[in-house]
Formats: structure tokens, C-alpha cells, sequence
């Protein structure tokens, strides 16, 4: 009798259930990459914003502000940022859009990461030597699905901005 090439039914069935249980154990991780990726894109995001207003503010020797904006048109007056921010040129140094601020740029957060900032500060100014004055500032950017999930962006008295990581099982993002 001549043997035919091929696999049969049980030995497909078979097959077919590891690929299915190797899927579901991989469904998560593939999650949880997806929103690391979405945070680290804002937070990275935040950071290019940074070191633009502060060029620009070394570069026109005057003050230029970053702020949470909903509208992307004037500040927003609390330390949300997840709807997103405004850059500006700050001529009188108040940490709010008034008449005539040009705004220098816009950005619109993905709604599926939530940005906060530091009690007290709800902007940051940098100043015509690019340092941002007052206290350092840290911005706390945390998946909405994943309280694990998130990076901080602390900005230094001198203007210096950088991105730190969570430390496993700490949730940073919880409550």
C-alpha cells in the first residue's frame, strides 16, 4: 500500500490548539508592548517639545512657556496635560497665553496616556539663558490601562530635561 503525503485531521486539530494557546499566552504581552510604546511616543514627544522651547528661548533671549492646553490656544489652568500643550512666547514672563504670544507649537496627546505634572506647577517657563526657574518640575506619564506602565520627564532648575522609567511594582500611575 502506498503512503500519502500529508497530515491528518487529529495531527492538524493538534497543531492548530498549541498555535491557539501560544496566541493567548502571547496576547498580553503584546498589549502591554502596544502601551509602553504609546507612552514612551508622549513622553518622547514631551521631551523634543522641551528642548524646542528652550532653544527658542535662548534663541529670542526672552521667555517662552510650555503649558497643558485642551483647546491648543491658551493654558489650561491645571496640571493635567493629557489633553495636550501649547508653546508660546511669553513676553511678560506670567506663564499664561495673553494677547499677541505667538504660539511657537502645538501638540495633541493620545487620550490613552495620562499626563500630570508636579503639585505647583502647571507650566514650564524657560527664561533667555534656557534655565526654567522655580523648583524642578516632573511630569508623570502613565497608561490608562496599565498603572505599570509609564515614564517620569523631570526638568531641573537648569532647564535639563530627562526621562526616567518606572521601577517594577511600584504603580506610580495607581489611584
Amino acid at each position: 500500500m502506498k503512503r500519502r503525503k500529508g497530515y491528518t485531521a487529529v495531527e492538524t486539530c493538534a497543531a492548530l490548539g498549541i498555535i491557539g494557546i501560544l496566541a493567548g499566552v502571547a496576547m498580553p504581552t503584546l498589549g502591554n508592548m502596544a502601551e509602553n510604546a504609546r507612552v514612551r511616543a508622549t513622553a518622547h514627544a514631551m521631551l523634543v517639545s522641551l528642548a524646542h522651547v528652550r532653544s527658542q528661548a535662548v534663541t529670542a533671549a526672552a521667555p517662552v512657556t510650555l503649558c497643558p492646553s485642551v483647546d491648543r490656544v491658551v493654558c489650561a489652568n491645571r496640571s493635567i496635560w493629557t489633553g495636550g500643550w501649547i508653546a508660546f512666547h511669553d513676553r511678560n514672563g506670567s506663564g499664561r497665553r495673553d494677547a499677541g504670544e505667538g504660539i511657537i507649537e502645538t501638540y495633541a496627546a493620545d487620550p490613552r496616556v495620562l499626563v500630570r505634572s508636579s503639585a505647583g506647577r502647571r507650566a514650564v517657563t524657560y527664561r533667555a539663558d534656557g534655565t526654567s526657574g522655580g523648583s524642578n518640575i516632573t511630569l508623570t506619564l502613565c497608561s490608562a490601562g496599565n498603572p505599570d506602565v509609564g515614564r517620569r520627564i523631570v526638568v531641573n532648575n537648569v532647564g535639563r530635561a530627562r526621562i526616567e522609567g518606572f521601577e517594577r511594582g511600584k504603580a506610580i500611575c495607581a489611584g
